[in-house]
């Protein structure tokens, strides 16, 4: 999609006072185009954005969550770096009010996951997380799993392909153990061993609600 065809989709926005959902999933939607996009929803009572996978940066990605209350983000394979990142943790520790965040697939630095481990402390609702493919074993990736801790009713968390190392593991399992309405959690492809698995059976104890654990792609032994 051009900025023309934002701009075409903005208009049919202004012609749907009902709207409520927004998905703009694969598109090749620019700052001009998201400032459009900013313009038309400012106001509206809109709950879902979805916005995956287009070339949305910098502030105009913060206007986007200030202007909307958004209780589900989607950034999936957005690539984001560092400067997309600082006003994104900014709009959620303005916010708070996020309940679902999907940010797999974009390769975070660790500065860029310091930050929105800051911003995911102060979510308390977050229900549900997908963070695949980021490396959670860099230093601040830590801050990201301890962060967990802070958000009581999480109840599905998607961390496949993170790097889980030993010490992630181990931060895990404090960050979740006070955590008694967990449903799914999702770990393939972490290298996860027999020590890790051992860690993940203390952190479980107490998850009555548990309905799916995925653990395939790993070298449990």
């Amino acid at each position: 999609m051009t900025s023309q065809g934002c701009l075409m989709v903005c208009d049919l926005i202004n012609r749907c006072p009902t709207l409520q959902e927004i998905q703009l999933q694969n598109n090749l939607i620019d700052n001009h185009g998201a400032q459009t996009l900013v313009e038309s929803i400012a106001g509206r009572n809109i709950t879902k954005l979805d916005v995956d996978n287009n070339k949305i940066s910098g502030r105009v990605l913060s206007e986007l969550l200030v202007v909307v209350p958004v209780r589900k983000l989607n950034l999936v394979r957005n690539k984001l770096s560092d400067a997309q990142v600082e006003p994104l943790k900014q709009s959620l520790v303005a916010k708070r009010d996020l309940k679902v965040l999907h940010m797999s697939h974009n390769n975070l630095s660790d500065r860029s996951l310091g930050m929105l481990a800051e911003g995911l402390a102060v979510n308390a609702g977050i229900e549900e997380i997908q963070f695949t493919h980021n490396d959670l074993s860099l230093p601040q990736g830590l801050a990201v799993i301890s962060a967990l801790e802070h958000i009581p009713n999480l109840t599905k968390l998607s961390l496949n392909s993170c790097s889980l190392i030993t010490p992630c593991l181990e931060a895990l399992k404090r960050a979740l153990m006070q955590n008694e309405g967990l449903q799914e959690i999702s770990l393939y492809s972490n290298e996860i061993d027999a020590e890790g698995a051992q860690l993940l059976a203390q952190m479980l104890v107490n998850k009555a609600k548990l309905r799916t654990l995925g653990l395939s792609n790993n070298i449990i032994g």
